[in-house]
């Protein structure tokens, strides 16, 4: 019995060796790193695109395995900040007077799927291959948020802010939230190992607590973030400058 185990296993290590070298032409992994841009969207900023004055930055790796010529599954994991601020903006007028402030650290585990819209074997050649990509993220949040700041002015003008804020604050702020990423990409070409690329990734949360306040602001506006990272990418799969002989990077 002890043999036949033997046997199967030995079989089963030389049928993966063989997939991975005789038999297919490349090696689907990859590996990568990026330093990210984080604006936060909500409701301390007056910008429909987010709070660029505050933005915060950050880091993520990740590991791809190409599914054929065009998905790939990507799992990745990320360390962030964010950040919103009421005082950094004087229109309208009344944000200063309300003085909110926001600071949040972040990790994140994305699980992707990426369409490459040119073929992703023939890209070692190619000087852009854009992509898009969806899936599921969890988001892990250390949040701080401070309505301290809130003027006695605008407290009298409308007294519901005071409120709410209370209300607010005993609502308290999520500690972990699931959400949908959205991402526009290229990456380029750099060497037969390594490309480099650039990315936009939206993530729709459903939440109004990302930065700690909604009554007390706009309770009618779901908080969101955005990054924008650049990075590079290791390539593990034999390449066609392998297959013609040519050096190793």
């Amino acid at each position: 019995m002890k043999s036949i185990v033997l046997l199967m296993l030995v079989s089963v290590v030389t049928l993966a060796q063989a997939q991975l070298t005789s038999n297919s032409a490349y090696r689907k992994y990859t590996v990568g790193a990026a330093i990210s841009a984080n604006v936060y969207q909500g409701d301390l900023t007056p910008s429909r695109f987010g709070s660029f004055k505050t933005t915060k930055p950050g880091i993520f790796i990740f590991g791809t395995y190409a599914i054929n010529n065009r998905l790939t599954a990507q799992l990745s994991g990320s360390w962030l900040a964010l950040k919103g601020d009421d005082s950094k903006y004087n229109n309208p007028s009344y944000r200063r007077e309300r003085n909110f402030l926001f600071t949040a650290s972040v990790k994140e585990i994305e699980a992707k799927v990426k369409y490459s819209l040119q073929k992703y074997f023939d890209s070692d050649y190619s000087y852009l291959s854009p992509y898009i990509a969806t899936g599921i993220g969890v988001g892990f949040y250390n949040i701080k948020a401070d309505g301290s700041g809130l003027s006695s002015k605008l407290t009298n003008q409308q007294p519901e802010i005071a409120t709410n804020l209370i209300l607010d604050v005993a609502n308290g702020t999520p500690k972990r939230l699931l959400y949908i990423p959205i991402v526009i990409g290229a990456k380029q070409y750099l060497t037969p190992r390594i490309d480099v690329f650039g990315e936009w990734n939206y993530k729709l949360i459903n939440s109004d607590y990302l930065d700690g306040f909604s009554l007390a602001a706009n309770p009618n506006k779901k908080d969101k973030y955005q990054s924008f990272a650049v990075g590079a990418i290791y390539k593990f799969y034999k390449t066609k400058a392998d297959k013609m002989g040519c050096p190793k990077w």
